[in-house]
């Protein structure tokens, strides 16, 4: 059993980590470039995102497979379900030629669905954020960062491509990992208090 301390500190750790997330997932480019790793390479953006905000350790395969492991189980059975529910809602919405007899017809039921699907996105958000403190609480050594020290991107680089090979994905397109690599030179970690 974890102590009270170890929890507030992972804690602190997992607010840390979501809002360098949410500020690097609205960074020009970075939500496609991501979106693109989980549609075509069926990599899970939080272990993606851990890598990168890791810029500072370089993580081993088993760490990577330790994280991997701990959020395995909710994703599968609540993250990805609220996805499918999700992007299954958008899909009903288009073309009144591509609708299925079954689908929504007409402006309010395309409202409701509208309604509904912004709030699963919400409640799916929460299940991304507490993947995050799922894979901090994974973790046996987490250093943190005294916030002066830029990220390292041969370290980010590093990481990456050991989650690809993790996954069993030999490499991603050059100008995909540029992008992602590009975009957290701006970042540093907050000083943990």
């Amino acid at each position: 059993m974890m102590s009270s301390e170890t929890c507030e500190s992972n804690d602190i750790i997992a607010e840390e980590f979501w809002n360098w997330s949410v500020t690097y997932y609205s960074r020009a480019g970075i939500s496609d470039a991501l979106l693109t790793l989980q549609n075509n390479y069926s990599a899970n953006i939080n272990l993606v995102l851990w890598c990168l905000w890791q810029s500072e350790h370089l993580l081993s395969l088993q760490e990577i497979s330790d994280a991997a492991s701990s959020i395995q189980p909710f994703n599968q059975s609540v993250t990805q379900k609220l996805r499918e529910a999700r992007v299954h809602l958008k899909s009903l919405r288009g073309p009144s030629e591509t609708k299925h007899s079954s689908d929504l017809t007409g402006c309010a039921d395309d409202d409701v669905a509208d309604s509904l699907r912004k709030q699963i996105l919400s409640v799916e958000l929460e299940a991304e954020r507490l993947e995050q403190k799922i894979i901090v609480s994974s973790q046996t050594h987490l250093p943190l960062s005294d916030g002066k020290q830029a990220p390292n991107k041969a370290i980010a680089q590093a990481n990456l491509k050991t989650y690809l090979t993790f996954i069993s994905v030999k490499a991603i397109d050059k100008k995909l990992e540029t992008i992602l690599l590009t975009n957290i030179s701006p970042f540093t970690k907050p000083i943990p208090t």
